[in-house]
């Protein structure tokens, strides 16, 4: 289902992106890939296109991540994300790069969903580069202290991911 979902919001946002005849296939998909990418820069946020742009950037752990926006924003109705496009709860970044464009309620802020997302990544490769390795997603939360409140692992692994989702889309269309 979410393999549709994914191809389906694929073809439709690709009919926004029109680039000349490549040289070869790779290079046409990678062009097209980019053009996505920088189309959902300029999106408003939904959980479809957090979907798709997680698969863009080719996330290996993106179940995990968009259980994290969930978990953190409670199912994106936080002042932080609303009001600062904060989707992770991130504290401005003194270490290392950053996509935050200041502060807000004591965390980063972002000019734009995705950005909050980049700087996500960001975070994950810094991490990564000193060493904590990620073939378990969870397991490198924890030993990198992602999150201070005791149980956090346990609730990304009882999230529901689609649970509510699909009744918020079945109550839409029941109107």
């Amino acid at each position: 289902m979410r393999k549709i979902l994914i191809l389906f919001l694929l073809l439709a946002a690709s009919a926004a992106c029109y680039a000349p005849p490549p040289s070869s296939d790779r290079i046409r998909k990678e062009s097209v890939r980019l053009c996505l990418i920088e189309d959902l820069q300029n999106q408003e946020f939904s959980f479809d296109n957090l979907v798709l742009y997680l698969h863009l950037k080719r996330v290996k752990e993106a179940e995990t991540i968009m259980k994290q926006a969930i978990i953190e924003t409670g199912w994106f109705r936080s002042d932080l994300f609303l009001t600062y496009n904060n989707l992770f709860g991130m504290k401005r970044a003194a270490r290392r790069a950053t996509t935050a464009i200041g502060t807000g309620f004591g965390h980063a802020a972002y000019g734009h969903w995705t950005s909050s997302v980049d700087d996500y990544l960001m975070w994950k490769t810094y991490w990564e580069g000193k060493g904590h390795g990620t073939a378990d997603y969870l397991v490198f939360l924890e030993s990198v202290g992602y999150s201070t409140s005791g149980g956090y692992i346990g609730m990304i692994k009882k999230l529901d991911l689609y649970k509510k989702w699909r009744q918020v889309n079945l109550a839409s269309l029941s109107r």
